[in-house]
């Protein structure tokens, strides 16, 4: 029969064995078994910095931004102004998403705070195709 008992509970673990586990083992392997692995704490300098495709994901479209990252400078303008169209889709579907959020809620029209969102979300709207147009003008002349 096989039987799982609890042997050991950290924070965010828990260690089970059968009951005929360890039985060819000595009790000293057994407690470094036990031992948890602690992970050591990372430094400062080796904090994970975001990419530029993850900003483009993200729906990032400002160039002084985007022109942080090294790569952005060795594009051509070209593909700039690809990466920057993609990014502005993907910030209006992610907005769009949040409006139909609001919007689906029940009772919203009773509450002002959706109001207040929803209005806020439909301002970025109209500032984002404004954004739009700058860049297509700048970048397409």
């Amino acid at each position: 029969m096989f039987i799982l008992k609890l042997i050991s509970a950290s924070k965010n673990s828990f260690c089970f064995m059968s009951d005929d586990y360890n039985q060819d083992k000595d009790s000293d392997s057994f407690e470094k078994d036990l031992t948890p692995e602690i992970p050591k704490a990372k430094s400062s300098s080796s904090k994970k910095r975001i990419t530029l495709r993850q900003a483009i994901e993200y729906g990032e479209y400002d160039v002084t931004y985007l022109s942080t990252f090294p790569e952005w400078h060795e594009l051509p303008k070209h593909m700039q102004f690809e990466y920057l169209n993609e990014a502005m889709d993907n910030r209006r579907k992610q907005l769009l998403q949040h409006w139909a959020y609001i919007n689906r809620t029940s009772n919203w029209s009773v509450r002002d705070d959706l109001k207040e969102i929803s209005a806020g979300i439909e301002k970025q709207l109209d500032e984002l195709e404004r954004d739009r147009q700058k860049i297509m003008a700048e970048y397409l002349k």
